[in-house]
């Protein structure tokens, strides 16, 4: 009993704030949810999907107020990226539930990781039933320089909403070979631990941070 209590003390590590791409700058903010929008036709754009070996989804989630946490990653199942004349117009990306991992290995002993990481996808996030998580773009507005800021409706288990994130280019000389992006969801609204023990109520940090590469 004592040793199920400390694997679930430590997993409750697993929500939390913010930190920085390491690439470059971009400000963590936490986004502001609505109902999902509809998805303008994109039919008539030239589609580009995402390289899904090089793009990847960083997590990192805290307890108390950010004194301690946890990170990782969750890998992409597929997506596809909509352009006119280099210029994104709208796109869905899917994620693969199912591949969520902690990556500070160093602190845990592997079998303590491998415990965390399928409590994360059995209860936190219902992986079984809901086994991908997605954004479908519904607008993007180019800010000038590398900068621009996407509208999306994103969907985890079984709870979908209208957001707005910030993210940057990243460039190959005149054409786009990816974007970063980086911002804070608050893991109730997503129906995240919900349910939880009186610990995970009270002790986990409300907003989880998500670091988020797509690669072209």
């Amino acid at each position: 009993m004592n040793s199920y209590r400390n694997i679930l003390l430590i997993t409750l590590l697993l929500f939390g704030t913010a930190g920085c791409l390491e690439r470059k700058e971009l400000k963590a903010e936490k986004v502001v949810v609505a109902g999902p929008q509809p998805v303008n036709s994109i039919i008539r754009y030239s589609p580009v999907k995402i390289n899904t070996k090089e793009s990847v989804i960083h997590w990192r989630a805290t307890k108390m107020m950010g004194t301690a946490g946890h990170k990782g990653t969750v890998k992409f199942q597929g997506g596809t990226l909509f352009f006119e004349n280099d210029t994104l117009m709208g796109g869905t990306v899917i994620a693969d539930m199912s591949t969520i991992s902690i990556s500070n290995s160093g602190e845990y002993g592997q079998t303590t990781l491998k415990n965390l990481s399928n409590y994360l996808k059995k209860k936190s996030f219902s992986a079984e039933e809901f086994p991908t998580a997605s954004f479908h773009i519904t607008e993007v507005k180019y800010l000038g320089g590398d900068s621009l800021r996407v509208w999306g409706n994103m969907q985890i288990k079984d709870v979908r909403k209208h957001i707005s994130v910030p993210a940057i280019l990243e460039r190959s000389g005149e054409k786009t070979t990816g974007f970063l992006t980086h911002f804070r969801l608050g893991r109730k609204m997503w129906n995240i631990g919900k349910g939880g023990n009186l610990l995970e109520e009270n002790l986990v940090d409300e907003d989880f941070q998500l670091s988020i590469t797509l690669a072209l």
